[in-house]
């Protein structure tokens, strides 16, 4: 007798990666650090890090394999911006004395997106003024770690999933080029 195996996809709702959309013109460089990278500073320009699990406080914590990013900005159709994706890792335990713990980032990829003629909704959380991606091409993005890069143009809102690879906190970073803000909308799953 042949054991049934059934597969199941995790759905959760959408949430805004930044808590105010990122204004910056440059990247701000991701080096290793003794202080654990923090949730989202509420400025356009601050971090905005995603807890994933943070495995320090919680050994052996498991949590989602992958996330979707729906890229936004306000701006009109062709407007552009870059967005960098960062997996935080550490070494290092609470339990030494003194505390010794790095964190590493690694950028997981990159992407140049495009807005498209989708807008959001006047008075909803991604209002009229604001614009849906309708084209993403990676720029870098390391072997795997893409599974689906959904770029239709034509009037219809792109997307991409990536692997998590494990990693305890997700930042994703972005440069405004032509766009006046950027964000993005994310569910993990």
């Amino acid at each position: 007798m042949v054991a049934s195996v059934f597969q199941e996809t995790l759905t959760t709702y959408f949430s805004r990666v930044r808590k105010v959309n990122q204004t910056s013109t440059a990247y701000v460089a991701k080096v290793p650090t003794t202080t654990e990278p923090v949730e989202d500073a509420n400025t356009a320009t601050g971090p905005a890090v995603l807890d994933l699990g943070n495995t320090l406080k919680k050994p052996g914590i498991s949590g989602q394999n992958w996330i979707r990013l729906v890229p936004y900005g306000t701006g009109v159709s062709g407007n552009s911006f870059g967005m960098r994706i960062y997996g935080w890792g550490s070494i290092g335990t609470h339990t030494q004395v003194p505390v010794q713990i790095l964190w590493v980032p690694v950028l997981l990829a990159e992407f140049a997106v495009t807005l498209g003629t989708i807008p959001g909704v006047a008075g909803s959380i991604i209002d009229n003024t604001q614009n849906f991606a309708q084209q993403l091409s990676a720029i870098s993005g390391f072997e795997g770690v893409l599974d689906a890069l959904v770029s239709p143009g034509q009037s219809n809102v792109a997307h991409v999933l990536v692997d998590l690879r494990g990693f305890q906190k997700l930042e994703v970073t972005f440069l405004n080029t032509t766009t006046t803000d950027c964000n993005a909308l994310y569910a993990l799953f």
